[in-house]
């Protein structure tokens, strides 16, 4: 965990190693103009999960408590709403396309 400054904000930004090589920062901003803190969520993205980690509230101690999430397959929703799309749209124009019979 450190601490650093912004032009109109102090934070504390904490790191987070994610299998072994991605390195994740969230943070916890405190600005100056309005008395709420404001949390930053780390987000690493890939085809099979997205992660997202944000930081908590400070404990007593001096230890933070953070809130991981793993959703999976999150790419793969929208790769479906895609190929449906596509179906619809090959079902909608495929008779402009093809050539009358007669009968």
């Amino acid at each position: 965990m450190r601490a650093s400054e912004g032009t109109n904000y102090v934070s504390h930004q904490a790191e987070f190693i994610v299998d072994g090589h991605h390195r994740l920062y969230p943070e916890k901003r405190f600005y100056v103009a309005q008395p709420m803190p404001i949390t930053e969520t780390a987000i690493e993205v890939t085809w099979s999960r997205d992660i997202y980690i944000a930081l908590g509230e400070p404990f007593e101690d001096g230890s933070w408590s953070a809130r991981l999430y793993e959703h999976p397959f999150v790419r793969w929703i929208w790769a479906g709403g895609i190929l449906m799309a596509l179906g619809a749209l090959t079902a909608a124009f495929r008779s402009a396309f093809l050539k009358p019979t007669r009968t």
